[in-house]
């Protein structure tokens, strides 16, 4: 079988990681995906903080695309006590830093 080393670990060849080229135009290193969840590591008031940041940027390496978990949008649709918001405006430059890593 033929193996190849990605980030220190080997893997078996397959697409999975060979580029791909979504409808948009954005190409990607290779075929892997971070699922969404919660890191519980806002602030209480659903902003961003340095530690969302480095968990995005750790995950990056190895899954170039990232679908981040779930986002309220108002005060009563908060589920997660430290999740992140989108309730308000202020709390967009946060999501902007993360989607630009």
């Amino acid at each position: 079988m033929l193996f190849t080393l990605l980030k220190g670990v080997f893997f078996m060849k397959s697409k999975l990681l060979t580029p791909v080229k979504l409808a948009n135009g954005i190409e990607l290193e290779n075929r892997f995906v971070l699922s969404p969840m919660t890191t519980n590591s806002s602030t209480a008031e659903g902003f961003i903080t340095e530690e969302d940041l480095l968990y995005a940027e750790r995950r990056k390496n190895t899954a170039p695309l990232q679908i981040t978990g779930a986002a309220y949008i108002n005060l009563e649709g908060q589920l997660f006590e430290y999740g992140f918001s989108v309730h308000d405006d202020a709390c967009i430059p946060g999501l902007k830093k993360m989607a630009q890593l």
